[in-house]
């Protein structure tokens, strides 16, 4: 007679009830670090975007936030060749460069002038020979590129790099 209610009670417990200690504790500590008072004026969705960045990879934007370290400058071949070929990649595997050379697969919240703005720039280096895999430095936003010659062969080499499953973003 009362399932309903029972199931409806149920629910209470788990989502709330048995968590409401925990919940406490969290929001009090949350409270310690940034008071409700200074994040009361935005959104959920501008909350989310502040603490964890944008979702959406500009190419254009990491192209005009990027450093390059001799021999490579924008106009090098292998820059060249690197950047018309990420414009075609997914979401996801752009997601999975920026992890690899980043360390975090979202976007700052000010896009990637914000590496730029803390002093460490996304950064394209030479990374030797193109039978070479390309390499990064997460710390210090370094991309190390080989001097890869075809889309095919820098898409090869970029999709055998992030088959590690330190790179898998599931």
């Amino acid at each position: 007679e009362n399932k309903n209610e029972y199931v409806k009670y149920m629910i209470d417990y788990l989502t709330q009830n048995s968590i409401e200690y925990q919940n406490h504790n969290f929001f009090d500590g949350f409270d310690s670090l940034i008071p409700y008072n200074y994040i009361k004026i935005f959104t959920p969705n501008e909350l989310d975007l502040i603490i964890s960045g944008i979702s959406l990879i500009d190419v254009e934007d990491i192209k005009r936030n990027t450093e390059y370290e001799y021999p490579y400058s924008s106009d090098s071949p292998t820059v060249v060749l690197f950047f018309n070929c990420i414009k075609k990649w997914n979401q996801n595997d752009l997601e999975k460069l920026i992890n690899f050379i980043t360390g975090s697969p979202k976007v700052p919240f000010n896009g990637f002038q914000h590496y730029k703005n803390i002093g460490i720039p996304l950064k394209i280096q030479s990374g030797g020979e193109k039978k070479w895999l390309p390499t990064s430095h997460t710390c210090f936003n370094i991309l190390s590129l080989p001097e890869y010659e075809t889309e095919d062969e820098l898409n090869f080499k970029f999709h055998q790099a992030f088959c590690d499953d330190s790179f898998n973003l599931q």
